[in-house]
């Protein structure tokens, strides 16, 4: 049977859109891959040559040198911004629907009431502007990684809550909520108290959880994404399915695609790893 890979290498972009001026001004002059191999003009990356690099990026700042036997092409996104969570959901085969942006203190009404209905303990925390803390062991409020209020947090002590249950509140906030992505996680923590001192603001707007601080990555970290107007159904791992073809996740594609009849190789970061076991699965 035939076989095909798909690799996506993150922060190694070939420039930005044309019209990334209007729409996200601050990516304008965006090129990962050229400016690298600008920096870096011996570097050599055989394989990456042959199979099109430089005719993707469309000029040669260094010793490497445009493809002839490549089958190449540049895509353009159809989702917002330079986001990796829906830049994996829409290679695999979602058409992105337009996400609102919004602080979680619009929301916080709402999700809130949610929450309650669903049997959950929650009291807000922060003051004025105000996180929700349910169960004294998940906080729920603003991303302060990614871009401002285009993705919410829900971060948990698993050492007081199981996963399993954090997954829970995460899609009751999912349901109520419009923004791009409600990231699910946590990590195994001796005192829950810790992710209520990581709570910090934002221009006076956004309030959340300094994920590093809290400590959730540090041990046991599970993590579980979820987009705005993704259906898993549509998408390359099902419709394989369907087909009787056998699809294997690797890596950070692991973590954030649905692959429920295929293998998944999760929580993976270290490059190696990765494509050791990609090799070998191919090979297998």
């Amino acid at each position: 049977m035939a076989r095909f890979v798909v690799l996506v290498i993150d922060s190694f972009g070939v420039g930005a859109m044309k019209d990334v001026t209007r729409v996200r001004p601050q990516d304008a002059g965006a090129n990962t891959c050229g400016h690298i191999l600008g920096k870096l003009p011996q570097l050599r990356l055989p394989t990456l040559e042959k199979l099109g690099l430089i005719n993707a990026l469309g000029f040669a700042p260094g010793v490497m040198k445009p493809s002839e036997s490549a089958i190449w092409g540049v895509a353009e996104l159809q989702h917002e911004g330079g986001d990796t969570f829906m830049g994996h959901q829409e290679i695999l085969g979602t058409r992105p629907q337009a996400p609102l942006r919004m602080p979680f203190s619009d929301v916080i009404d709402r999700v809130e009431q949610a929450l309650k209905a669903a049997g959950w303990q929650v009291e807000r925390r922060g003051g004025e502007l105000a996180f929700l803390w349910v169960n004294d062991a998940v906080a729920v409020g603003d991303n302060l990684e990614a871009d401002l209020g285009q993705v919410y947090n829900v971060t948990a002590n698993l050492s007081a809550i199981a996963f399993d249950e954090v997954l829970k509140i995460g899609r009751v906030v999912r349901e109520q909520v419009q923004v791009g992505r409600v990231i699910t996680f946590g990590g195994q923590l001796a005192n829950s108290q810790r992710i209520l001192d990581a709570a910090e603001t934002m221009e006076g707007r956004f309030v959340g959880i300094n994920a590093p601080r809290s400590g959730a990555y540090e041990s046991g970290f599970q993590v579980r994404h979820m987009g705005f107007g993704v259906d898993e159904q549509v998408q390359v791992p099902q419709k394989l399915h369907d087909a009787g073809i056998p699809t294997v996740l690797v890596g950070k594609v692991a973590d954030i695609v649905g692959n429920p009849h295929g293998r998944s190789w999760q929580n993976l970061v270290d490059s190696q790893q990765i494509m050791d076991i990609t090799l070998n699965e191919f090979n297998a």
